[in-house]
């Protein structure tokens, strides 16, 4: 996950030596990580990322969240959909991935 794109994103991220937390505009947590070794990962399922809650009526949305999380590979992005890793994700993986 790019920190560019996230804060161009109107969002901040704040590091700490354990975890990034990432939050928007008004204040509100939106996403939790945790470090390890020296990667801050994205949380499981039981965080909510509210980054990827609003979409775009004019985008595909495995777009629209591929650019929300910083550019994610769309294999990658699958993966957290399939997983059900991120909440208020409502995308179908039967849906053909646009490039």
């Amino acid at each position: 996950m790019s920190v560019a794109k996230i804060t161009d994103n109107v969002f901040e991220v704040i590091f700490r030596k354990t975890k990034a937390i990432v939050i928007d505009a008004h204040g509100n947590t939106v996403m939790v990580s945790k470090r390890k070794n020296d990667l801050y990962l994205i949380p499981e399922a039981k965080e909510t990322a509210s980054v990827a809650r609003t979409r775009s009526a004019k985008k595909n949305p495995w777009q629209d969240l591929h650019e929300k999380l910083g550019h994610l590979n769309m294999r990658d992005l699958k993966s957290i959909v399939e997983n059900k890793k991120m909440h208020s994700v409502d995308i179908k993986c039967d849906k053909e991935l646009q490039k």
